[in-house]
């Protein structure tokens, strides 16, 4: 009727703009409703606004544009150079299933299960640092920050109170905490000309009992000697091999402090496992433990019984003020405070994990698009199939089969590459897991499952239409 090339040109063009822009505007609405939920994934407080950001509104007009055009060029060429003779003749087979396009969607799976193999290994790191053995009990253990409280007088007090309690099993006192965000103490020693530095733990004498550390050489603290409350220390394996010592050389060995003038060598009594004090990231560095005559606690330790824990936490409020009154009973439990090492893994669990579900998503509704268009391009042929007795299943397998060969493919490229990036990730832990072959073959077979899902819908359609009317489609 006279329309030239760039006219129809221009009408595709706009109608990839108007999607676009109609579908920016969702979005917007979509961002607004899910910032809650994004905030918490991120663990900040995230905010949008076109008012404290105007920059945001060039931003997202630019990309609404750009989206647009790059959506709208390929349709509009290949549409608009159809010859309307052939067209009206409906001999023009769509070509939207070309390499390009099974290549954006191989493309798509492969960003999907690279993804989501990563999502599975973080998790498997995340729990193998949360259960593992980290030389000591940290279950059902109390921690009460005493910061602000004259402990000198209080901590006997609340330590009597308490062990007179049936639901309390120990306590115990260090002027240091355990877990994230409580500092370090430090002691350097001279050794063989060299001089070495050396976690300290002020603690009371009975605390390596109650927190679960195992002495394999040596002895405890024993409060009716005097030396244990001023030159004794007790001291990890890291130590041992950090100054190069056996057990026996080490055993009563005594060490001078590196700025300790006039101060009494201090003597070796005791040697204690590896425990880690820190994210299992970190070695386990060198430790001793000291037991001050005038302990100055700034964490209490209390071990309770397994299972509710609310009797037992108002039996120490309770103890608590009584022997601090005016100040807030501010608590803890120790295998929460060692679990936050590991919030950062958590967060890229959850971050990661969504992106794998929504890539994959994007990646099925290409494969849909794929597969539609493939049924209809071979509507005539799945007609004369079915007349000459194909069955459902056949034909199912007809249009599914090549999708399939696409994600197979995708797995092939995805394994390598999430392998090779989650290994590389792993080395940054001193403590790993060893990346099992089993979450590949799951992952796979999820992937061939979800695409096999995806592509029957529209291939079970198109195998039970009509066959009299897909013989007539010309």
């Amino acid at each position: 009727m006279g329309g030239e090339r760039r006219q129809l040109v221009t009408q595709f063009m706009m109608e990839s703009v108007l999607l676009s822009v109609l579908s920016a505007i969702i979005a917007v609405v979509l961002a607004n409703l899910l910032l809650p939920y994004f905030s918490n994934l991120a663990g900040s407080q995230l905010r949008f606004s076109f008012q404290e950001f105007p920059e945001l509104i060039w931003l997202l007009a630019g990309l609404t544009l750009l989206t647009g055009l790059l959506a709208g060029t390929y349709p509009a060429m290949v549409l608009s150079g159809f010859k309307p003779v052939e067209v009206l003749k409906s001999k023009i087979r769509l070509g939207g299933s070309n390499f390009f396009t099974k290549s954006l969607v191989t493309i798509q799976f492969v960003l999907s299960i690279a993804l989501i193999i990563s999502t599975l290994i973080i998790l498997q790191q995340l729990k193998f640092m949360r259960s593992k053995n980290i030389g000591f009990n940290k279950e059902n253990v109390v921690m009460v920050d005493v910061e602000g409280a004259d402990t000198k007088k209080v901590y006997p007090l609340i330590k009597h109170e308490l062990e007179l309690s049936t639901n309390i099993i120990g306590v115990t006192a260090s002027e240091m905490g355990l877990g994230a965000n409580t500092g370090l103490m430090g002691m350097g020693f001279e050794y063989n000309g060299d001089k070495k530095g050396v976690i300290m733990y002020p603690v009371d004498g009975n605390f390596l009992n109650v927190m679960g550390m195992q002495l394999f050489a040596g002895r405890q603290f024993d409060p009716l000697l005097a030396s244990d409350s001023s030159t004794s220390i007790i001291v990890n394996e890291a130590f041992l091999k950090d100054y190069r010592l056996t057990v026996s050389d080490a055993l009563g060995l005594q060490l001078k402090e590196a700025r300790g003038e006039g101060r009494p060598p201090k003597t070796i009594i005791g040697i204690i496992r590896d425990f880690n004090f820190s994210a299992l990231k970190d070695a386990v560095r060198p430790q001793m433990f000291l037991q001050p005559s005038s302990l100055e606690a700034r964490k209490i330790y209390i071990r309770i019984k397994a299972g509710d824990p609310a009797s037992s936490l108002a039996t120490i409020n309770k103890v608590w003020s009584k022997t601090a009154p005016g100040l807030p009973f501010r608590y803890n439990f120790l295998d929460e405070n060692f679990n936050r090492f590991y919030k950062a893994e958590q967060k890229w669990t959850n971050v990661v994990g969504s992106a794998g579900f929504i890539s994959i998503f994007l990646a099925c509704l290409g494969l849909f698009g794929l597969t539609a268009l493939a049924a209809v391009n071979r509507t005539k042929e799945i007609g004369i199939r079915k007349v000459l007795g194909a069955s459902v299943s056949v034909i199912v397998g007809l249009l599914s089969k090549d999708f399939l060969k696409l994600v197979s493919i995708s797995i092939v490229i995805a394994a390598p590459l999430a392998w090779y990036f989650m290994n590389k990730w792993l080395l940054n832990y001193q403590y790993r897991i060893t990346i099992s072959w089993w979450t590949f073959i799951a992952v796979a077979f999820a992937a061939v499952l979800i695409a096999l899902i995806t592509t029957s819908i529209q291939s079970v359609k198109s195998a039970m239409a009509n066959p009299v009317k897909s013989l007539k489609t010309e």
